[in-house]
């Protein structure tokens, strides 16, 4: 009985802290935000978000990709290039969403 209490109490007290936050993601893109010097982002909306499927345990939210966009490299140091579909997997590290 020890033993069982011992191991309930380890599982219980195991935080599911996520460093990274994922979706699967297929959405066309609705607008692009540049500033031409540091940031290039692909715009979507919940109409054109045509499948969603956030990670069991560390789930990217629709509402958050929806609100802060898709982060994208800047192309030869200042272009803003943007597929005008997204396809794949999201990843939100820190405060950037990224297509892995």
């Amino acid at each position: 009985f020890l033993f069982s209490a011992l191991i309930l109490t380890m599982f219980s007290t195991v935080s599911f802290a996520c460093d990274e936050q994922y979706a699967q993601v297929v959405a066309k893109v609705v607008g692009v935000e540049s500033n031409s010097l540091t940031t290039c982002k692909a715009m979507v909306s919940e109409e054109s978000i045509s499948y969603f499927g956030d990670h069991v345990v560390c789930g990217l939210s629709k509402s958050e990709i929806i609100s802060n966009g898709i982060d994208f490299p800047l192309v030869n140091g200042h272009d803003c290039e943007v597929p005008d579909t997204i396809a794949g997997v999201l990843v939100k590290s820190g405060s950037k969403i990224t297509v892995e």
